[in-house]
């Protein structure tokens, strides 16, 4: 498989036909803040790992990665993001979740600038994201890197969170110009 985009650390890739989902279970699992937050379930089924994988391929104009180490092809998390959004035009990031036990590494770090280097080439300005206000840290992680708060705001299900966006690159062309 040609992978999306490669660091020295992480191997960033869409998924696969022949997927696992069970292979995602450990990341969506070890984080109990966002499942909380997000309405879900306290553990996550190879069932729900399939319905999310689902929901994020039908999307349109979405792309669903895994994040995987390079070094030992694992998986240890997700991003999905949506270019254009169809409610603004811009990029959103839709999750991007790493496995609790590879937090505070840098990964997260490196997957969102993984995923933001191509749309600042491509000229988007801005990427956005909500970040649920009940998933704690979350917002503090996002502001870290660089993304600044916006407005509060109810997402596409509903709940209260914080719009974030990043201003992508001054020197990036203008996107249509």
């Amino acid at each position: 498989m040609h992978p999306f985009a490669k660091t020295n650390r992480l191997l960033i890739t869409p998924i696969p036909n022949d997927f696992d989902a069970g292979d995602l279970l450990p990341a969506f699992n070890s984080n109990p803040g966002f499942l909380s937050a997000s309405g879900y379930r306290p553990q996550f089924t190879r069932a729900d790992v399939e319905g999310y994988l689902m929901e994020e391929l039908l999307r349109e104009d979405s792309l669903c990665l895994l994040i995987r180490l390079q070094h030992r092809a694992r998986t240890i998390g997700t991003v999905a993001i949506q270019a254009p959004n169809p409610s603004d035009g811009l990029p959103w990031i839709g999750l991007l979740l790493i496995e609790a036990l590879r937090q505070r590494q840098d990964f997260g770090t490196e997957a969102a600038q993984v995923i933001e280097d191509p749309l600042a080439s491509e000229g988007w300005p801005s990427v956005r994201l909500f970040a649920l206000r009940e998933n704690l840290g979350v917002r503090g992680f996002w502001e870290t890197i660089g993304y600044r708060v916006g407005s509060e705001a109810k997402d596409a299900h509903g709940r209260e969170a914080w719009l974030l966006e990043k201003e992508l690159s001054a020197r990036a062309k203008v996107r249509g110009a």
